[in-house]
């Protein structure tokens, strides 16, 4: 499933529209899911490859350049792997 827009992301966008009423949800735009499953795959260490290639960007630089905020929790994980593998 890529997550670029199309055709039905204005019908999916009805959906919403229409369902978050009867979720009594707060309405978000699909633009908002879009970057919701981009940060639950960077969450679950998902190759960036595979991230660029759900969300149609051309190149990994976009993807990098617009989620690179999500990327610092990454960084203690690195940590505490490297402190893990030292102590051994």
């Amino acid at each position: 499933m890529q997550l670029y827009f199309s055709r039905e992301h204005y019908l999916f966008r009805n959906d919403i529209t229409r369902y978050h009423k009867i979720a009594e949800v707060k309405k978000i735009r699909v633009h908002d899911l879009r970057h919701s499953h981009a940060s639950l795959l960077i969450n679950n260490d998902v190759n960036h490859m595979i991230i660029l290639k759900r969300l149609g960007h051309a190149k990994v630089d976009i993807t990098l350049d617009t989620y690179s905020h999500l990327y610092p929790s990454k960084e203690e994980k690195v940590i505490k792997k490297n402190n893990h593998f030292a102590t051994k």
